[in-house]
């Protein structure tokens, strides 16, 4: 079932490649194995939970906020416990400059909670 997810990437990265099965890969930290689908959460509020617990090193001045259309991966992300699924994007909704977002503000908030 398609449904919107949330993403953050380096901005020099080409976001019409999360359409190309070619990278619609990621690789497990655990094993180094090659897995079908790419990261990312279910809301911009999952996101910033998952970024302000799982210590992705990150620059919020050099990375874009993606959203994507996407479909479930058959496997699921090694942090699914922390709000991370893997999946298949179909189209590409919004791409925004995390500087341009509240991401840093809910990112606080996670922190807080």
């Amino acid at each position: 079932m398609t449904a919107s997810y949330y993403r953050i990437q380096e901005a020099c990265r080409p976001v019409a490649q999360l359409l190309d099965a070619e990278y619609q890969t990621s690789l497990s930290y655990c094993t180094g194995t090659e897995r079908s689908g790419v990261s990312a959460c279910r809301s911009v509020e999952d996101l910033a939970t998952y970024l302000a617990i799982s210590g992705m090193p990150w620059d919020p001045e050099t990375f874009v906020l993606v959203e994507v259309d996407a479909d479930l991966a058959d496997v699921e992300d090694e942090d699914h416990d922390l709000g991370a699924r893997l999946v298949i994007p179909t189209k590409i909704i919004a791409v925004t400059p995390v500087m341009d977002t509240g991401l840093l503000d809910l990112i606080d908030a996670a922190f807080a909670a």
